[in-house]
């Protein structure tokens, strides 16, 4: 199997999610009761993971299929980072 790293592009956000979401289950749920379905669309909500292209986005790739991601961050990276309403969100997952 071979492997392609490359740029992360918007287009790949949501497979990014899930792969991410896949890979960190047993933590997530430790801390939430979520199955993996709630777990991803709360992740999604919180903008826990990058949605847009940036220096240091990278997934890597096999058979056209997205298989991974890194995030790297340096001192001095120009991020924009994206807000969410948390109001709304607490009123969304607070009771659960």
């Amino acid at each position: 199997m071979d492997y392609i790293i490359r740029a992360f592009k918007e287009e790949d956000f949501d497979s990014v999610l899930h792969v991410m979401t896949a890979s960190f289950h047993k933590k997530f749920v430790k801390l939430f009761k979520y199955d993996e379905e709630e777990m991803t669309t709360f992740l999604k909500d919180i903008n826990f993971f990058d949605r847009k292209s940036r220096e240091g986005y990278f997934v890597a790739e096999s058979e056209g299929k997205i298989v991974g991601a890194m995030s790297l961050k340096w001192r001095g990276q120009k991020h924009e980072r994206e807000h969410f309403e948390f109001i709304k969100l607490v009123r969304k997952y607070g009771n659960k």
